[in-house]
């Protein structure tokens, strides 16, 4: 998403991009990660797709998960501020949000809070690579875009992780309705559809791309949605293109994904910029 809202906003420096790849990815984020893991590692023992990570599995103990988790964030706070004081408050927000997910009050356990909460990171990772060139109308809209892009992905991650872990490896599943989920990813679907053909007519895209787009990420969701429900996992943060070389499905949807963000950072390329109150006119 860093890469996304720079290069999508004309930046162009290849260090300045790498210098914010690099302090929000393995700094900030590797250390929220930690903490992440820190808090849930009774929880994660419990859930098959996370028993083996280093804190639930034992392999690293709590006080030096925390050794290495607070260094990391400091250093990646102290990068932050070396590229810009905007930059460096939205690592304070994206920080903030994952304590508030995390830790307390604990937006994870919350229904449908926590795949908001996560849409959000998403958004404020857009907005911290396009903050280094400067905030514009376009771009405020494209955060729209990739809100509703993450939610329902989210949708589609909680329902197959509930069909897959069962109630037991999280609070929150004991409260999922799963004929709530797919009503609400209907609705996010068809609401997320009239969002990008509004963009289209506000912020002349080339049209090609926008026909594209829509084609490849409505198969790509909705083919998510699909396998999800049926508690099949190809996301390639669970299952790395080179484990999945055998299904023709897994290759299928992993290689749409990236398709997918090429076809995204093309689109909001191609954006016009406006005035901002034309948007309501």
């Amino acid at each position: 998403m860093i890469l996304i809202g720079y290069v999508s906003s004309g930046g162009r420096s290849i260090f300045e991009l790498a210098v914010a790849l690099i302090t929000l990815g393995p700094l900030i984020y590797g250390g929220i990660y930690i903490i992440n893991d820190i808090f849930d590692y009774k929880l994660d023992g419990k859930n098959i797709e996370k028993l083996k990570r280093p804190i639930a599995s034992n392999q690293l103990s709590l006080k030096q998960a925390k050794f290495i988790a607070f260094p990391l964030i400091c250093v990646g706070f102290f990068s932050a501020f070396f590229l810009s004081k905007n930059f460096f408050l939205l690592s304070l927000l994206i920080l903030t949000n994952n304590f508030m997910y995390s830790v307390y009050p604990r937006i994870k356990d919350i229904i449908y809070l926590d795949i908001i909460s996560n849409s959000l990171n998403y958004v404020l990772r857009y907005l911290a690579g396009a903050i280094l060139i400067g905030l514009s109308s376009k771009i405020l809209f494209c955060s729209m875009i990739i809100f509703l892009i993450a939610f329902l992905n989210f949708l589609c991650f909680r329902l197959r992780e509930y069909k897959t872990s069962g109630k037991n490896s999280k609070i929150i599943f004991e409260r999922i309705n799963i004929h709530r989920i797919k009503y609400y990813f209907s609705l996010t679907q068809v609401l997320y559809i009239i969002t990008l053909i509004y963009s289209y007519y506000k912020f002349s895209p080339t049209f090609e791309w926008i026909i594209l787009f829509l084609i490849v990420s409505n198969i790509f969701l909705i083919g998510k949605f699909i396998l999800a429900n049926e508690g099949i996992a190809f996301d390639h943060m669970v299952n790395p293109l080179w484990t999945m070389r055998q299904n023709p499905i897994y290759i299928f949807f992993s290689f749409l994904y990236y398709i997918e963000f090429l076809l995204l950072l093309f689109l909001f390329s191609s954006y016009k910029d406006i005035n901002i109150y034309s948007l309501i006119n």
